[in-house]
């Protein structure tokens, strides 16, 4: 089966991309994306969970991407290679959808039964199923960083191994090499000699994540190896139960390295290929342009509560100023963090019924998301009231203000 995009990619789907065993997804799996740039860029197109979701319509499976650029596979005992604002929640915290408040003692006596013991509780993470996508920050140590790189993958893969993010079992883990840098004909970008070097350098990278991952028996795909041919040659031909050609007509990357939409259909499409080789996603074309506006929507609310605006105000430092309401100054009012957390709670409710709408889609019963659940907001009185009844103040427009 062949399929076209507009903007001239032409695709029939490969099935060689190595991965250690066959992906088993089960109904009401929660499936986690961590990783760098490569990994959080793909909510903001959808094309890797739109596949996964049109594959099993049945399962309902929930999303939530949770990768952060420059990420780096030690991240999660390494500050410096996670870098976060203040109490922003830690790795193992994230994926287990468990979090306590960063500083009780720093709560307003106002803020009493306004504020979840686990801030996490509504986010729906406690991953089943881990997507790791590491390397390419790393590569840049070149060479003489590869033993320390893949003693970092191994200790990954055991202390993910080690957790129970679900509370029932250890998660399923697939490892995913760095895609390969794509030349492009721009004198602002890097050129032929310099794209080549560093994608002898990715390459090293990509083999690293392969050799430790078949020694550890974990599932990795390789998306260094088909991007590399595809952007080499413009066009990659594979055999397999699924035949595959994939024809390059456009830049797949904005910049060499980072995916735009095409891009991420591409890789979507190998990620999928490679995971289920002999299996086709019955109907895609006429599903695929929905159900991925509906996965676009939910990923909007939830880029908005996993990467909320100044988390230093909302749950670092600065999200325990209590506030004198209605005086001006500090005193013994609501905290910010009781109203900042009241409004990631209607995020994270936003989310989840968003959640619902693509399984309905998925299913063939577009029913709109409903929001009639949502939380209430925590009424803050300001500091400095107006003249109108109730403190208000008299909002101007632009001919009036002038």
């Amino acid at each position: 089966m062949s399929r076209c995009l507009l903007v001239g990619l032409c695709l029939i789907v490969p099935s060689f991309v190595a991965a250690a065993d066959k992906l088993e997804l089960q109904k009401g799996d929660h499936i986690c994306l961590v990783g760098n740039t490569l990994a959080e860029r793909m909510q903001h197109f959808g094309w890797l969970e739109t596949l996964l979701v049109a594959r099993f319509p049945e399962h309902d499976l929930t999303f939530r991407n949770l990768g952060y650029s420059a990420d780096e596979i030690d991240g999660w005992e390494n500050f410096n290679h996670r870098l976060r604002s203040m109490d922003f929640g830690s790795f193992d915290q994230w994926l287990a959808g468990s979090a306590p408040v960063p500083q009780e003692k720093k709560l307003s006596p106002r803020d009493d039964g306004k504020v979840r013991a686990n801030r996490f509780e509504l986010t729906n993470t406690r991953a089943d199923v881990i997507f790791a996508f590491y390397g390419y920050n790393e590569s840049f140590a070149g060479e003489p960083g590869l033993p320390k790189f893949k003693e970092n993958v191994a200790k990954f893969i055991e202390h993910v191994r080690s957790q129970k993010y679900n509370g029932k079992s250890a998660p399923r883990l697939v490892l995913f090499s760095p895609i390969a840098q794509e030349l492009l004909d721009d004198p602002n970008l890097p050129g032929k000699e310099s794209v080549a070097a560093a994608n002898a350098r990715i390459k090293l990278y990509a083999e690293a994540l392969r050799e430790v991952a078949k020694a550890t028996s974990v599932d990795f795909v390789d998306l260094f190896g088909t991007t590399d041919e595809l952007f080499r040659t413009g066009k990659v031909i594979m055999p397999g139960a699924r035949g595959v050609t994939i024809e390059r007509g456009a830049p797949a990357t904005i910049n060499g390295i980072h995916l735009n939409a095409s891009g991420d259909w591409i890789v979507g499409e190998i990620i999928d290929a490679s995971l289920f080789p002999n299996q086709k996603i019955p109907n895609l074309e006429q599903r695929s342009t929905q159900l991925r506006k509906a996965v676009n929507d939910k990923n909007f609310y939830w880029y908005n509560r996993y990467r909320v605006t100044d988390g230093y105000s909302t749950y670092g430092e600065r999200a325990f100023l209590k506030f004198a309401e209605g005086t001006g100054g500090y005193g013994d009012g609501l905290s910010n963090y009781s109203v900042g957390q009241r409004e990631l709670e209607v995020l994270d409710t936003l989310t989840a019924n968003r959640d619902q709408h693509v399984w309905a889609v998925a299913a063939g019963k577009p029913a709109p998301a409903k929001d009639d659940n949502l939380p209430y907001f925590l009424e803050v009185i300001s500091n400095k009231p107006g003249t109108l009844p109730g403190g208000k103040h008299e909002f101007l427009d632009g001919e009036e203000a002038i």
